[in-house]
């Protein structure tokens, strides 16, 4: 069973078959939390974009877990290519 839980502080997002909720606050802080099949990424924050994008490419850092939700959110949200080292 595929559970999305999404908070990129952005706008407000619903994709079909998924949880997935984006805002903004006031420190600009972007955070996301997904679990797919079982696997979770665990809670991530950043300050800034270019952080963000850095992040949903970072394997370790996600526990390996989420790879298509994390290339879905980065090309939805960052420049260039995704690519999960």
């Amino acid at each position: 069973m595929k559970l999305i839980t999404l908070s990129l502080m952005l706008a407000s997002v619903s994709a079909c078959g998924s949880n997935q909720t984006d805002s903004q606050n006031s420190a600009s802080r972007f955070v996301y939390d997904y679990e797919y099949n079982g696997c979770k990424t665990g809670s991530h924050s950043f300050n800034n974009l270019a952080d963000l994008c850095s992040g949903l490419q970072n394997s370790a850092l996600n526990n390996g877990c989420a790879y298509p939700l994390r290339e879905e959110k980065f090309k939805e949200s960052c420049p260039g290519t995704f690519v999960s080292k």
